[in-house]
């Protein structure tokens, strides 16, 4: 029997080495699987987490922009809007981060300015014919801005300046403008019809960092607006008139902002109302939308003309401000 010890001493160490080597590929097999899946796992999450909340800021920006541009807005009203904060995080692997949303009121990168003198004809009771003027000149500045950091897609910040909202990567050349825009001109004919506006943020610079939603509160102050159409009736001067004629003289709205080609191509769309025939325009030219011309500077946009013979004009102008969160 001795002569059999040996081989059955050998057959023994060799299963509890083949359980030991069996129980390290297992281990292997299943730290390979659990890493090729965290491999895929965290980035994919991460990156759905990520544009989900650029979608959803993008949104909350686009309505707070149509918000600021909107007929409803009056001296003393309030603009009020939910906006999304944070990134959802990858658990356990990743928390949760916060994003930011802000006002800056004081930057000098992006100030605009808006001057023009009116002259109305019209036609009081009796055929009696007047006319009245009135001059704009204003200044503002300041924008309105959401941002996150992100790990997976390219970071994307959002930002509203006088009403028109621009999208950013971080470089001028990487963003778009999504209006509306502050001057608009239809029916480019020989008697357009006007539309201009000036919105400028005031107040303290704001900045709340949080993972959730805010729901912002901005004030409207120092409001300004008129509104007239060739033919209708309106009272001016105390007496039921019906305007005969709008004349617009030296107008000039110049915006001071990093995204001047952006804002370049949006104005040109809505002023021309197509894109196709569209070429970027280096700073030092310009180009004609029927009576007014805009030029390109560097970092600048400017549009005016000496004098416009129009068939409506739209003009407010007002001064808004965070006042709660």
């Amino acid at each position: 029997m001795k002569r059999f010890t040996g081989i059955m001493r050998n057959t023994r160490e060799d299963r509890a080495v083949a359980e030991i080597i069996g129980t390290i590929l297992v281990f292997a097999i299943v730290v390979s699987v659990f890493t090729a899946f965290v491999a895929w796992y965290v980035p994919t999450t991460g990156t759905a987490n990520e544009q989900a909340y650029q979608n959803s800021a993008l949104t909350a920006f686009s309505e707070l922009a149509s918000k600021l541009s909107g007929d409803t807005v009056q001296n003393g009203s309030t603009i009020v809007q939910d906006i999304p904060l944070g990134i959802a995080g990858v658990p356990p692997f990743q928390p949760s981060t916060s994003t930011q949303v802000s006002s800056d009121p004081t930057s000098s990168v992006f100030n605009f300015s808006l001057s023009f003198n009116l002259t109305l004809g019209y036609t009081i009771t009796g055929n009696i014919a007047r006319s009245t003027n009135a001059s704009v000149n204003l200044t503002g500045k300041g924008y309105l801005m959401e941002f996150g950091l992100t790990n997976f897609v390219s970071p994307e910040s959002f930002m509203i300046q006088d009403g028109d909202l621009v999208t950013s990567y971080g470089l001028p050349g990487q963003s778009a403008s999504y209006g509306p825009m502050p001057v608009f001109i239809s029916n480019n004919s020989s008697k357009p019809a006007l539309k201009t506006s000036a919105i400028s943020v005031s107040g303290y610079p704001v900045t709340l960092s949080q993972v959730g939603s805010v729901v912002v509160t901005m004030a409207v102050s120092n409001y300004s607006a008129f509104s007239y159409s060739v033919g209708h009736q309106y009272l001016i001067g105390g007496n039921l008139s019906v305007v005969d004629s709008i004349n617009v003289f030296d107008y000039h709205y110049y915006v001071r902002t990093p995204y001047s080609s952006q804002w370049n191509y949006s104005l040109y769309s809505s002023l021309n109302s197509s894109v196709s025939a569209f070429n970027p325009h280096p700073a030092g030219t310009a180009w004609k939308d029927g009576n007014f011309t805009v030029t390109v500077g560097s970092g600048s946009i400017s549009i005016f003309e000496k004098k416009a013979s129009v068939s409506s004009i739209q003009f407010q102008s007002y001064v808004v401000r965070i006042i709660g969160t």
